[in-house]
């Protein structure tokens, strides 16, 4: 009898909300900027930089993966570019500093979610401020079918 696949579905709203508000506060209190360009940083740009984070953590978690979806390189074309120009090294250190509550908060969460199933396959889908984590079938047992049905290894 095949075990009962999970799914969680987990609201992001406050999250992004506090993210965003972190950052503009940080940008204001060190540099005196109150308006951000909105291609630097918005709520989009939060939403998705949390959502990258959300699956480079799954990858981090899970035994098989390999794919990095780069949340911190879709910073670097955005806020971080601003922080940079204004205040150096530093201040990019400290900008991941006010970061850090949300990467803890997506740590634990893709933890909390996946548990000890970390060579299961893990799917990602985005509605609006929600995300659903969607457990798949074991890894290992995926590609040993797909090489059996391909004729390339005898079962």
């Amino acid at each position: 009898m095949q075990e009962a696949l999970r799914t969680s579905i987990v609201d992001l709203g406050q999250w992004i909300d506090m993210t965003k508000a972190a950052v503009d506060c940080f940008v204001l209190r060190e540099f005196g900027i109150d308006e951000i360009d909105d291609n630097l940083w918005s709520m989009d740009v939060a939403h998705r930089w949390i959502r990258l984070k959300i699956d480079d953590e799954l990858n981090v978690q899970m035994k098989w993966a390999r794919e990095s979806f780069d949340a911190d390189d879709h910073l670097s074309d955005t806020i971080l570019s601003l922080v940079r120009e204004h205040g150096g090294e530093k201040a990019v250190d400290k900008l991941y500093e006010v970061l850090e509550p949300t990467e803890i908060f997506i740590a634990n969460l893709v933890d909390q979610h996946t548990g000890d199933n970390q060579w299961r396959i893990w799917h990602t889908h985005f509605r609006s401020d929600w995300v659903v984590l969607e457990c798949d079938e074991d890894y290992r047992i995926k590609v040993f079918n797909e090489k059996v049905a391909s004729g390339e290894w005898e079962a």
